[in-house]
């Protein structure tokens, strides 16, 4: 269809095509579109077009569909990219209420990718945001264990500190964190915004 454009871009844009058609609300023409992008997408780039189909069936309520498109993504994800596959595959049964089956997930892929500090912080952002927050506080305890040198897990850290702060002792244990993470990493951002906040309160 896209005869103008190198065969490696094709499937590219195959897939803005679907997305605008879904922004239209034209289902078929959409299916059609993620259909070729997959046929002409190269065989190592695959998963992405899976995700973004189950992406877009979880929008139309097929979520069984949705959940065996994730699983194909899943299986056919290189070895570098398996940790947004499975984070994907956790934010399913998030949005599912199905919280401890994410944090079986989310727990596997943290084994898996030892390495990447964006799992840990997503699993603790998992217990944030359904209200764990004690679990999420151990969590990202654990998770600087882990990740020392990572400005945003320091900087929950202390917002959750902050958050349960009730009396002067309460403040003074989110100062305490801070001060800590300064030592540990002072050039980072995160932290020195969480410090600004501590001093508005």
């Amino acid at each position: 269809m896209f005869t103008h454009i190198s065969r490696e871009l094709n499937w590219k844009v195959y897939i803005e095509a679907a997305q605008t058609y879904e922004r239209l609300q034209e289902k078929e023409a959409t299916l059609d579109f993620l259909q070729s992008a997959l046929v002409s997408c190269p065989d190592n780039l695959k998963w992405k077009v899976w995700l973004i189909a189950s992406r877009f069936a979880y929008r139309q309520h097929e979520v069984l569909q949705a959940r065996r498109l994730i699983e194909r993504c899943c299986l056919e994800v290189p070895q570098k990219q398996v940790s947004l596959a499975l984070l994907e595959y956790a934010k399913f049964f998030e949005m599912e209420g199905q919280i401890s089956r994410a944090r079986q997930v989310m727990g596997s892929a943290k084994k898996l990718v030892k390495g990447e500090w964006k799992l840990w912080f997503e699993a603790v952002m998992l217990e944030m945001r359904n209200g764990f927050f004690k679990e999420a506080e151990d969590m990202v305890v654990n998770s600087i264990k882990v990740h020392n040198a990572t400005g945003r897990l320091w900087a929950t850290l202390i917002q959750l500190h902050h958050a349960k702060s009730r009396t002067k002792e309460d403040f003074d244990m989110a100062y305490k964190t801070f001060v800590k993470s300064l030592h540990e990493i002072p050039k980072s951002g995160e932290v020195w915004c969480e410090g600004a906040r501590l001093h508005m309160s």
